[in-house]
């Protein structure tokens, strides 16, 4: 007999339960929805899985639903986010040095893939820069001038990369780069994470 949970809780049905993962999902995640609540973990048999993985899934013996708020999760998400751009202003300072010390080929290849590794962190702080425009929040207009100019440093950097100038790369790097998404985690921590934190509270 399959069995399904919410928040520890389980659910019960009047008939069976979904006969595969997919159905279950669905019917879970429109449920939650109806709540203004979104899943936030999923468990398939003990083991924590993502909503892709689960999908891909027939059978199940046991599934567990955690949910949450949009504001929690864009709240935790916030903090990673955060995070990520902490780390990231370390790596261009560090590339900054390594590009001078370095031959071309390496620091081009160094610097492509640090570009392509922000490429997720890009789409979310842009979603994130969606809501806060949909929603009128107060951080909306300090939070795009940081984001833009975020986005305007990588055209730097790649200006530099392809022009196959070391000094600017280096330059850029340390200089316009570092600086802007500095100044992106500055507004997430100082503003943002602030303002979810209070709407999470009440």
């Amino acid at each position: 007999m399959a069995d399904i949970y919410i928040n520890d809780e389980k659910v019960e049905f009047e008939g069976s339960p979904p006969a595969s993962c997919g159905q279950a999902y669905e019917l879970i995640e429109g449920f939650l929805s109806g709540q203004g609540l979104m899943i936030d973990k999923i468990e398939l048999d003990g083991v924590q899985v993502a909503a892709e993985s689960l999908l891909e899934r027939d059978n199940y013996s046991e599934l567990r639903f955690r949910s949450v708020s949009p504001q929690s999760k864009l709240l935790q998400m916030c903090g990673e986010w955060s995070a990520l751009c902490s780390q990231l202003t370390g790596k261009l300072r560090g590339l900054s040095g390594q590009v001078l010390r370095q031959g071309w080929a390496k620091s081009q290849s160094d610097s492509v893939e640090l570009l392509e590794e922000m490429r997720p962190l890009i789409e979310g702080l842009g979603v994130l820069q969606n809501f806060g425009s949909e929603s009128n929040l107060d951080w909306t207009s300090s939070f795009d001038q940081a984001f833009s100019s975020g986005v305007a440093s990588i055209d730097e950097v790649v200006n530099a990369v392809e022009s196959k100038n070391c000094v600017a790369l280096s330059d850029r790097l340390a200089d316009s780069m570092a600086p802007s998404w500095s100044k992106v985690e500055d507004c997430l921590q100082s503003e943002i994470i602030p303002g979810l934190e209070k709407v999470v509270e009440q």
